[in-house]
């Protein structure tokens, strides 16, 4: 892209209040809390893998804790995306649940974004369609439900939830 003008660390950009300090948490279920989970009778249906349950527990579980309120969850594959979106939404009804991709209309996207942006505690799930391009200081979780292997995406992705947002106080992404 020719010769770098100016250099920016995340370090420097939080220090200055341009972006709030982040945490990177790796999730870990154990099996006792799963089969709790389960035993509660906290399930969708019988053909979805006790994996794909424990993705959406572990993210509930982790908003909870850190007292997230606007997570995007990043999937391989759209289809994955929906699918998690539609499970959340069974196992966790008050928690606004959406899905946007990149074969919706912008209109839907904006809607469906607006919502969730709006919304008291929020997920929204995508498929590549959001590590760039969204301006949404509310997110203040990013959840990688399937692994990353380019750092750019990941810098990209982890950025959406670095945007301060003084309305609301933000102090961490």
């Amino acid at each position: 892209y020719g010769t770098e003008i100016y250099r920016l660390s995340f370090k420097e950009a939080i220090d200055r209040g341009i972006l709030v300090d982040y945490k990177i948490i790796a999730i870990g279920v154990t099996e006792k809390e799963l089969e709790d989970h389960l035993d509660r009778r906290r399930y969708v249906s019988s053909d979805e893998s006790v994996d794909e349950i424990a993705a959406n527990y572990a993210l509930e579980m982790v908003m909870e804790k850190y007292k997230a309120c606007h997570a995007i969850t990043f999937h391989h594959r759209v289809v994955s995306a929906q699918k998690f979106t539609e499970r959340h939404k069974g196992l966790y009804p008050s928690v606004l649940t959406g899905h946007v991709n990149g074969s919706q209309p912008t209109s839907v996207r904006s809607i469906a974004l607006d919502a969730f942006d709006r919304a008291e505690r929020g997920v929204i799930s995508n498929a590549r369609c959001l590590t760039e391009g969204i301006d949404l200081p509310s997110i203040d979780m990013v959840y990688f439900c399937d692994p990353k292997n380019s750092k750019i995406d990941i810098v990209q992705a982890s950025g959406r939830a670095l945007r301060t947002d003084h309305s609301r106080n933000k102090k961490l992404g």
